[in-house]
């Protein structure tokens, strides 16, 4: 969460950081943001909201049972499809919701192969 976390302050700040990097006094030009550059900035900061839950479950000290973890893990996939879909999204980013995606996929397999987990979500 901390690239979200980052993301969030930069874009809430955006007043201020446009200030600092703005004037050629202060030799920050080149990290300055264009408009399309804070739209994507905001396009990334979606997507990543996706992963909150998730993560936030993952980093607690007790391991989350396969009953609470993977129910999440349908979630994210079909927030991802739709990020994906997007017609207004930035390409970069519908290429980042299928890479997730395909990582997903990768890992749901081994749920979809062991009966123990299908029979713990009530699959069978």
């Amino acid at each position: 969460n901390s690239d979200l976390v980052c993301l969030q302050s930069h874009i809430y700040f955006r007043a201020i950081v446009e200030q600092l990097t703005g004037p050629p006094a202060n030799k920050l030009q080149s990290y300055e943001l264009t408009e399309e550059q804070w739209l994507l900035a905001g396009a990334v900061e979606e997507v990543l909201l996706l992963f909150q839950n998730l993560t936030d479950l993952f980093s607690q000290a007790e391991v989350p049972l396969i009953v609470e973890a993977l129910p999440m893990l349908e979630v994210l996939e079909v927030a991802l499809e739709g990020a994906r879909e997007d017609a207004d999204a930035p390409n970069v980013v519908c290429v980042a919701a299928q890479a997730a995606l395909l990582l997903l996929d990768k890992y749901s397999v081994f749920t979809n192969e062991c009966e123990l987990y299908q029979i713990a979500i009530g699959k069978l």
